[in-house]
């Protein structure tokens, strides 16, 4: 029985400069192998995300900034956390002033009031009968 690492299929060569028919051999080997893991992984992320699609098709982002179900539930009180369009922002990079935009944003829609002023106790059971 050989241990040495090229009859575990390491491959020391490159194409440049050849490979040995041994090498070759392994090498066609792990790229059919990795092929094949890339199938299949792309059948399954492919239907979890068409999943994930379905699930989120009907939701928007009303003008007061939340996202909201076709039924008009609120999902999210602000859209991503922090309200930015990440197809209109090209440069991300001014953080402080993205932390800016939120603080105005969250005063602009009184959100700590709102927030505050929530009985939990009535809307856990209002979920609860849901």
């Amino acid at each position: 029985m050989e241990l040495d690492p090229e009859a575990g299929g390491y491959i020391k060569s490159r194409f440049l400069t050849g490979l040995t028919p041994e090498e070759y051999y392994f090498h066609c080997m792990s790229g059919r192998e990795g092929l094949v893991d890339t199938a299949v992984k792309t059948a399954n992320t492919g239907y979890l995300q068409r999943c994930i699609i379905k699930s989120i098709e009907g939701l928007h982002v009303a003008y007061d900034g939340t996202v909201r179900a076709p039924d008009g539930t609120v999902i999210e009180f602000l859209f991503g956390g922090d309200g930015i369009d990440p197809m209109k922002s090209k440069y991300l990079t001014n953080f402080g002033f993205l932390e800016q935009n939120a603080d105005a944003y969250k005063d602009k829609l009184k959100i700590d009031e709102t927030i505050n002023s929530v009985d939990c106790e009535s809307a856990m059971a209002a979920a609860d009968r849901g």
